[in-house]
């Protein structure tokens, strides 16, 4: 059968919560029960001897651990943990059985599990594999990000040519000059009527002023190659 995607990343995941959580369960239970933990341990299991390695040792692997915590909850956890972790507890082992059973898990799917595997690893006081679990979730958003855009200073530039469009003028200068001429000699009579003599400093205001529109109409009348 051919792996799933992101298994890779839960079993990882999963193998550094057993390798870290199962020791520390294993001192709860010797804690709590004396002598007896064992026996205790074994009673929720049909088969204890799969859950023991060739020399005896309990083999602390993901299903063992959260069944146990699960069904020795109020006797390991109640005091320490409230009910916001024993949902991530559930929730797990319904993710770990689906990954044991080669189910198609998504993204968010492989997310939530290391996500929730971070926060037990918190509640329990293991930080240090729990900032390594969230560094695995920054790697796996990063390799599913799109591939980023260049720099700006690595894109290609192109120039396109900026074409400036010509309009005829409305009039040609020569008519420009005799607008202004006649402008002129028209606001020079309403000022002399308005202020006789009076408005004498307005009067040659408006006389130097259209004297250099016309003299710069007449310079390009002159540079104007004739057609």
């Amino acid at each position: 059968m051919s792996q799933q995607p992101y298994h890779e990343q839960i079993s990882q995941s999963l193998s550094l919560f057993s390798e870290v959580v199962g020791p520390d369960l294993e001192g709860r239970l010797r804690t709590i029960y004396g002598s007896d933990w064992r026996v205790r341990l074994q009673s929720g299991f049909r088969d204890h001897r799969r859950m023991e390695k060739t020399d005896g040792t309990i083999d602390w692997d993901a299903q063992l651990i959260l069944t146990t915590v699960w069904d020795h909850w109020n006797a390991l956890f109640r005091n320490s943990l409230g009910h916001l972790e024993r949902s991530l507890v559930s929730e797990l082992r319904e993710f770990r059985n689906q990954w044991a059973h080669q189910k198609s898990l998504s993204f968010d799917d492989a997310f939530r599990v290391m996500d929730s595997i971070e926060r037990l690893l918190k509640a329990l006081h293991h930080h240090e594999p729990a900032d390594a679990i969230s560094q695995m979730k920054k790697d796996m958003l990063a390799a599913s990000l799109p591939t980023p855009f260049p720099a700006a200073n690595t894109l290609p530039v192109t120039t396109t040519p900026v074409v400036i469009s010509s309009q005829p003028e409305r009039y040609s200068p020569l008519q420009t000059i005799l607008i202004s001429i006649i402008c002129c000699l028209f606001i020079l009579g309403q000022i002399y009527v308005s202020w006789n003599n009076r408005g004498w400093l307005m009067m040659v205001v408006t006389v130097f002023v259209f004297s250099l529109l016309v003299y710069n109409r007449i310079k390009l009348l002159i540079r104007k190659p004739a057609h």
